[in-house]
């Protein structure tokens, strides 16, 4: 966009045919105008970061589990994955390695309905992930 309104301002000043030191003035203010568009662009980007950051609940954890999921079209499947990361939201995710698919991959965990530690066989209520994961924290 800024790209844009240059060289639409380079085209006025063709078209105008002013003499060139008012042509250096007008490229003068155009860049100008675009060192501070780019720099509110810049502050946006960084307050987007900080407030990720800042919000964010997600911590490292090291569980296996064997789960019973339901996706998002509704179809359940079982799936043994091998959790490192929780963030604790509404709902929680959980970023684990799946061990059918081989791949990474983030389960809600308001789609899990069944899960079992598979180091202790403890089965787990899906509401209490959350503290699970707390006790599992790296």
């Amino acid at each position: 966009m800024k790209i844009i309104a240059f060289l639409a301002l380079i085209l006025y000043l063709i078209v105008k045919g002013n003499a060139w030191y008012t042509w250096v003035f007008y490229l003068f203010v155009a860049f100008c105008i675009y060192l501070v568009v780019a720099s509110f662009e810049y502050n946006r980007e960084e307050e987007a970061e900080a407030k990720e950051k800042k919000t964010s609940n997600a911590f490292k954890v090291n569980a296996k589990l064997k789960i019973k999921y339901k996706d998002g079209n509704g179809s359940s499947s079982e799936r043994k994955i091998h959790a490192f990361a929780y963030e604790d939201g509404n709902p929680g995710v959980i970023a684990a390695r799946c061990m059918l698919r081989n791949a990474d991959r983030s389960f809600r965990t308001d789609r899990i309905f069944e899960a079992v530690d598979l180091e202790t066989g403890e089965v787990i209520n899906s509401k209490k992930l959350p503290s699970f994961f707390r006790k599992k924290k790296i």
